[in-house]
């Protein structure tokens, strides 16, 4: 186990990092692994994890000294609640709000140590009540955050009415987008599309990301660099209906944030 840590910690987590930063990727990186030998997922393929982001990536960059260091300096630690090793999730960057368990549907009752908090000094928990005003938390660059100066705090990119029907065809040609159900902290839970011939509901954080991802359209950090991918870099997303002099029709999306919002953000 000691052994697979030193090759996911640099796979995870950038070696220029603190110490600490590391200390702490290597304790949740630790507990992760060791829930999933108690899941059992791939026992018929004699196996626990595998190597990607479907788990944890393991080995894409060599263990250096200061990998290894906190590796050791922790050895053995896990997470644990009332006794059990937690779900210790983490990602990339937080949009200034986390997200709870449910997003992977699990209630908050059965994963009550992912709630859903600020990501800031004196964070509050998040309730239902926030997303009301979610449209202008995300759209602001006037937050404050750990995370506020990363280029992924805030991102914009666009998708329009024909790349979406090619997504949903029986929806025919889409009229209107809206996220019609949030989660805590306002991840989109459910989204809504509107045709001329039916209405498709996409429920789910992560597969809102991947109907909204386009790799042909470009992602615009706050920083004004420009990523392409085939999913939403995160589900913390507001949506506007733009309508061409033509009638064609578009969609901008305000974004926030890279990962699932749920546990540690790395950055």
């Amino acid at each position: 186990l000691e052994e697979y840590i030193c090759g996911v910690l640099p796979s995870e987590m950038p070696e220029k990092f603190h110490v600490e930063a590391l200390k702490a990727q290597a304790i949740c990186a630790r507990s992760y692994a060791c829930m999933q030998m108690v899941k059992g997922d791939y026992a018929a393929l004699g196996a626990h994890v595998d190597d990607s982001t479907n788990y944890q990536v393991y080995n894409k960059n060599p263990a250096g000294e200061k990998s290894v260091k906190a590796v050791e300096d922790t050895g053995g630690q896990v997470l644990k609640y009332k006794g059990n090793v937690v779900e210790a999730y983490y990602y990339s960057t937080s949009c200034g709000h986390g997200a709870d368990g449910s997003v992977w549907g699990n209630t908050g009752e059965n994963l009550p140590y992912l709630r859903s908090m600020q990501i800031k000094n004196g964070a509050r928990e998040l309730t239902m009540e926030d997303n009301d005003t979610f449209d202008a938390y995300i759209r602001s660059r006037n937050i404050t955050s750990y995370d506020a100066e990363y280029p992924m705090f805030r991102w914009q990119t666009e998708i329009t009415a024909e790349q979406i029907a090619a997504k949903a065809p029986e929806a025919g040609t889409i009229q209107d987008l809206t996220v019609s159900a949030r989660g805590l902290g306002g991840i989109a839970s459910e989204l809504t599309v509107k045709g001329d011939q039916d209405t498709v509901r996409i429920k789910g954080q992560s597969a809102i990301r991947t109907f909204l991802g386009n790799e042909e359209n470009a992602i615009r950090r706050q920083d004004g660099s420009k990523m392409n991918a085939a999913s939403l870099p995160s589900a913390f997303i507001s949506v506007d209906k733009i309508t061409e002099e033509d009638g064609s029709i578009f969609f901008r999306i305000y974004g926030g944030g890279y990962g699932h919002g749920v546990g540690m953000s790395q950055n």
